[in-house]
């Protein structure tokens, strides 16, 4: 894989993880209230 291939990956894997924490937060809101 070239560099540029790789930096897109990270970047991609970084907003996924980024969506899946903010759903988490989000569902342990609604389990608390």
């Amino acid at each position: 894989m070239n560099q540029k291939y790789r930096k897109y990956m990270f970047f991609g894997y970084l907003v996924l993880a980024k969506n899946n924490f903010i759903e988490n937060i989000e569902n342990k809101k609604d389990d608390h209230f």
